[in-house]
């Protein structure tokens, strides 16, 4: 009998959407009905990932294109490096992420086009390309919860999250996947429950 490749579930959305509660939730609901799956995040939590954390939270500095270039370089390690997302999948895992090729269209275009940081996650988004994308939807940047985290990163003000809310309306439109928009805006349960009903459409 064939294994069954892994789904892979993407969750996108504005800094304090989230995400990150969303995607623990999801996780471990799916494993506690038998479906095997694991969270993971970009920037990841390996070299590259922690050297581009630096870079957000204005521990050391770079340019723009360079921020683009090594979240380039964590989402092709990502994919591809031993025990990565590809072999993951490959196993018959299903993989929770939180953020992965959207966030860089809508975060990293601040000197160029959508177009540009696209193309620049091309093969990226050749070699995996997500089963869902579940964009947690705001209607503004929600400061109070980044607050309680006790880090601000370099993208976390009002004035950059609205630009990246305008960014994410024309990535989705370029995202060659399905994808989900769920209102974020209410009560944790209602949300969990949304969730849950659009990813069980999965399997």
């Amino acid at each position: 009998m064939e294994k069954r490749r892994g789904k892979f579930i993407v969750f996108e959305g504005l800094d304090g959407c989230g995400k990150t509660f969303h995607c623990k939730v999801l996780c471990e609901y799916l494993n506690s009905i038998g479906i095997k799956s694991i969270q993971t995040c970009e920037p990841t939590k390996d070299e590259m990932g922690k050297l581009l954390r630096r870079y957000l939270s204005g521990e050391i500095e770079t340019s723009p294109e360079g921020i683009a270039g090594l979240f380039i370089a964590d989402r092709l390690d990502h994919i591809t490096k031993k025990g990565g997302l590809l072999e993951l999948l490959d196993n018959g895992v299903n993989i929770i992420c939180d953020r992965y090729y959207l966030s860089s269209i809508a975060y990293n275009a601040q000197n160029h086009s959508t177009e540009w940081v696209y193309n620049l996650n091309k093969t990226a988004i050749d070699l995996l390309t997500p089963d869902l994308v579940v964009f947690l939807d705001i209607p503004s940047f929600k400061e109070d919860r980044i607050s309680s985290r006790g880090e601000k990163e370099i993208y976390e003000t009002q004035e950059y999250q609205q630009m990246v809310k305008q960014r994410y309306e024309e990535a989705l439109s370029m995202h060659k996947g399905a994808y989900v928009k769920i209102s974020s805006n209410r009560d944790k349960k209602d949300v969990v429950k949304d969730v849950r009903n659009e990813v069980l459409k999965l399997f």
